[in-house]
């Protein structure tokens, strides 16, 4: 014996805003950048990928990045960001 529940309708109310932009990631041979709008201003934070695979934080009240590696030959990482 089956039984089944229907729906009749509803509503669903979301409440809330989007305030500000998600970081811009960018990267050279050697470093990882962060460039963040904040407060009305563009905050950019540079680490090195070693600062990023030892989990130091990136110097932003925005967010943290780290980073390892999938190889040991350190060719493939994955950078990982976590916003506040």
């Amino acid at each position: 014996m089956a039984s089944s529940s229907q729906t009749q309708g509803g509503v669903i109310h979301f409440v809330g805003a989007i305030v500000e932009d998600p970081c811009n990631i960018g990267t050279t041979s050697q470093h990882i950048s962060m460039s963040c709008y904040r407060d009305g201003q563009v905050r950019t934070s540079t680490i090195s990928y070693q600062q990023a695979v030892s989990g130091k934080p990136v110097n932003n009240e925005a967010a943290t990045v780290s980073m390892r590696y999938l190889n040991s030959q350190k060719t493939l990482g994955i950078v990982t960001v976590d916003y506040r």
